[in-house]
């Protein structure tokens, strides 16, 4: 092995796919929301800042499955992991609309209270643009536009952003020698 790149997480894939926010504001807030993890990464003036580094393991996994015990416990329904999803990305279910509406209620409370985890590295987030990336984020987009929390959101759609933006940010730096 000749050369090791290491970044933190969400910083490639903000650089790659968000980097005019990087250039138009001072500090942008990076979320990733994965299956294992919320990952938490704040940039200041186009570097990452290290004092600010959050991995939380509560990530969608957590929420799939308190979803899926509460509809079997309340309704008797048991839910897999894509009937989940279905109702997250407001897809077409034959559900009832008491339970889309209590899978859509938890999810709203699940992100607050991961908000509130957060809160404890970014007192508010209203004060600077948000980026959320991972699978989480989208399956979680109408409660995090809808969100108070935030005043300005952008999305990275592709949740490969991560792996493309470190393959690209690797090739820059291989290139530049």
């Amino acid at each position: 092995m000749k050369d090791v790149f290491v970044s933190p997480q969400n910083f490639a894939a903000v650089m790659c796919f968000k980097a005019s926010l990087l250039k138009k504001y001072r500090t942008v807030n990076c979320i990733d929301i994965g299956d294992g993890t919320v990952d938490l990464l704040v940039i200041r003036n186009g570097k990452p800042d290290l004092s600010v580094r959050v991995s939380d393991r509560s990530g969608m996994a957590v929420l799939r499955s308190e979803i899926s015990n509460a509809i079997q416990q309340n309704y008797g329904i048991h839910l897999d992991s894509s009937d989940v999803e279905q109702v997250l990305m407001q897809e077409e279910t034959i559900l009832d609309e008491e339970v889309i509406v209590e899978i859509q209620r938890m999810a709203e409370n699940w992100l607050q209270r991961i908000i509130n985890k957060l809160h404890t590295h970014v007192t508010d987030f209203r004060t600077n643009p948000a980026v959320f990336l991972g699978g989480g984020s989208l399956l979680l987009r109408k409660q995090i536009e809808n969100s108070s929390e935030f005043k300005y959101v952008e999305f990275i759609d592709d949740v490969r952003a991560n792996a493309i933006g470190y393959e690209k940010l690797t090739a820059a730096r291989l290139r530049r020698g």
